[in-house]
């Protein structure tokens, strides 16, 4: 071979912050995954293994790594940990000494990786991601990157990136988040099984290629996890990439790099006509030359002009594929990569409440059912804390009630929880990054409430109250530590029963932030990417809104209107790009549009 094939495999399961779950599947992962990539009949990598050490051991090693390689070196980097996005969705790894709230200073960066993988002479580099938001390495960077395409932001490098799920998912350990025992996880096992198979080779000519593997991975973890994981490669290869023998074939195939046919040269490189004289000589033909390159010039400065000084059209909100069932005051919440509706108010004549669960995935652009909720209620909280989800208090046949479900698995069933201290319909909820914290809403005696309360260590707590009591308001969070509550209503005071009110809400004060934002009740709650804390829609003291209001960040929206005014919607935002769904207004009641805006 004419270049080296080494391989770094860095594995954490254990983690020092308590808030990071432990995993298991990592140990197992860099055993199995070394020995295949280490067995001469197949890979044939020189193989370094590192397994629970700190963010700068990982750091170093990754850095040596890349550096001080030859241009025709096959690379491949293996990570299996957790990953977190923090607020402004970058990228990190978490290894044992990382803090979830000082991702920063703890954690090993997407973007450090990526720096190192840019420097590096190596052009055949291959990165393996096991972990969650794998897919949105490729994502990473300030407010203004979260649209770049793969292919911006590969081309060139000759690399590949294979994920173990999208920019939106979390990665499934076995068949549970969290195993009994150590297992592989399903994306390490199916490259294992690719590779040590020979089940990989796709077109039988005794070798694995990259895309040979991703099609292999992607068909199994999918098949596996029932759609619930979807493996992502992003490439830019000028040919084909082989990782393995097929252990069946000849132990003499070759795992050379087979670069792509050449593509034509450059449109102004001179074509010598024959008999021409030589170039070196002053003469009509490079007249000519230097003439056509000018006009070629001047031809594209004109083409940049036009494209420059053209207009941008003004980003506008993408009508998505309307909710199965229309509805109004539904619970909603980012879960899992998706947009999770649950319960809510049919648009009926008999307005009835609602038991279905509604699931948007992004990827691919449609609804499906998730599992129905124990009882039929509108004006519930429902809250993600990443591997599971809250459904809290709400408005049931019966009236309001104090009951706390939770679902454990995107196909399971719902479990009751730890109850609410007091019954509570059309109060908010958010999970601050360690906690569930619950405020306002209306009691069973139809009295709008200031009590704030926070689920610690399975128990609820309560902690300072909210600076009016209001119910049909916001939750915003930045995930990480704070929580706002915002406008709402108190139907016990008349004329003045709107508020544009703002609490915020940590783990050691409740703070009135005043009255920052026009009075509004029943909108959508925001943490939108760039800007801060945001209201979506509501009803106003003028009539319903289409509009966005903001108070942190630059102080103003950015948001251009919605294309209806309503109130009663869902918000949720997933990997950067925010969602509005249902919702009612003067002419409608249980609306199924769905709306989606890309900052």
């Amino acid at each position: 071979m004419s270049g080296a094939r080494v391989a770094l495999v860095v594995a954490n399961g254990s983690y020092d912050d308590e808030k990071f779950r432990a995993l298991r599947a990592p140990t197992a992962d860099v055993e199995i995954l070394a020995s295949v990539l280490r067995d001469q009949r197949i890979c044939d990598f020189e193989v370094n293994t590192l397994v629970d050490e700190s963010a700068a051991v990982v750091a170093e090693e990754i850095e040596g790594f890349f550096a001080d390689r030859r241009r025709d070196d096959l690379l491949l980097l293996y990570l299996s940990c957790h990953g977190v996005k923090d607020p402004d969705g970058r990228l990190y790894f978490a290894v044992r000494n990382t803090k979830l709230h000082r991702l920063a200073a703890t954690g090993v960066s997407a973007q450090f990786v990526n720096e190192q993988m840019n420097r590096s002479r190596s052009r055949r580099i291959v990165l393996l991601l096991d972990c969650c938001y794998s897919g949105a390495f490729t994502r990473f960077g300030s407010k203004s990157t979260y649209d770049m395409h793969v292919r911006e932001r590969f081309d060139g490098h000759g690399r590949a990136v294979l994920t173990a799920s999208n920019a939106m998912e979390y990665a499934f350990e076995g068949e549970q988040l969290s195993m009994n025992a150590a297992a592989p996880s399903v994306f390490t096992a199916a490259v294992v099984q690719g590779l040590s198979t020979g089940a990989a080779d796709r077109d039988g000519d005794g070798r694995v290629s990259v895309h040979d593997l991703y099609e292999y991975v992607y068909e199994s973890v999918q098949e596996n996890t029932t759609g619930t994981q979807t493996p992502g490669m992003f490439a830019s290869l000028h040919g084909t990439l082989y990782l393995a023998r097929d252990p069946r074939a000849s132990a003499r195939t070759s795992l050379e790099f087979v670069p792509a046919p050449p593509s034509p040269g450059p449109a102004l490189v001179p074509v010598e006509p024959s008999g021409a004289e030589p170039r070196d000589r002053p003469g009509r033909d490079w007249s000519r030359w230097r003439w056509t390159a000018s006009t070629v010039v001047l031809v594209l400065l004109l083409v940049i002009g036009i494209v420059v000084l053209r207009p941008s059209p003004e980003p506008q909100w993408t009508r998505l594929a309307d909710l199965p069932t229309p509805l109004e005051a539904a619970a909603t919440t980012a879960h899992l990569g998706g947009v999770w509706v649950a319960g809510g108010i049919s648009p009926d004549a008999d307005r009835r409440k609602l038991d279905a669960v509604q699931v948007y995935q992004p990827h691919t652009g449609k609804w499906s059912s998730g599992p129905r909720l124990p009882v039929a209620l509108s004006h519930a909280a429902l809250v993600s804390n990443g591997p599971q989800l809250y459904l809290l208090g709400g408005w049931a046949q019966a009236g309001a009630v104090a009951e706390v479900w939770r679902l454990d698995r995107p196909d399971g069933h719902w479990v009751p929880d730890q109850r609410l201290p007091g019954p509570r319909t059309a109060g908010a909820a958010a999970w601050d990054g360690s906690r569930v914290v619950f405020a306002g809403g209306v009691s069973p005696d139809q009295q709008a409430t200031a009590t704030v309360w926070a689920l610690e260590q399975n128990a609820w707590r309560e902690l300072p109250p909210l600076q009016v009591a209001r119910e049909k308001l916001a939750a915003v969070t930045d995930s990480n530590g704070t929580v706002w509550f915002v406008g709402g209503r108190d139907r016990n005071q008349g004329s003045g029963s709107l508020y544009g009110a703002v609490d915020e809400v940590t783990s050691v004060r409740t703070r009135s932030l005043g009255y920052p934002i026009p009075a509004v009740e029943a909108p959508g709650g925001v943490w939108w990417p760039g800007v801060g804390p945001c209201v979506v829609a509501g009803y106003f003291s003028d009539g319903f809104s289409d509009r966005a209001e903001c108070w942190r960040g630059t102080g103003e929206s950015t948001l251009p209107r919605l294309p209806e005014a309503r109130a009663g919607v869902g918000a949720a935002v997933v990997d950067g790009v925010v969602y509005v769904v249902g919702g009612y207004n003067d002419g409608e009641h249980g609306s199924g549009h769905v709306f989606a805006f890309s900052p």
